[in-house]
């Protein structure tokens, strides 16, 4: 039952970024290039970094709630909001 909502919202993540391609690839080879080339680095430079501090968030914000520690939840996601601003 808590799977079906779940798997759509994946699925749906994952099917944007190939709908964008699709229908640049309409418009041109030019445009389709840009738009995949745009893509591979999003995915390489951005996306990564996020999964992983979200990953890694998910996990102490975790420990500290069942601890007890709400302040500790503030101060991780408050040093993880600073880590991703260049």
């Amino acid at each position: 039952r808590l799977a079906a909502p779940m798997a759509t919202v994946t699925i749906s993540q994952y099917l944007l970024p190939v709908i964008s391609v699709m229908v640049a690839g309409h418009n041109g080879e030019l445009q389709l290039s840009g738009v995949a080339l745009a893509t591979s680095f999003t995915n390489v430079s951005g996306f990564s970094i996020m999964f992983g501090l979200v990953g890694a968030l998910e996990t102490l914000c975790g420990q500290a709630y069942g601890a007890k520690q709400y302040e500790k939840i503030g101060t991780y996601a408050y040093s993880a909001i600073a880590s991703n601003i260049p």
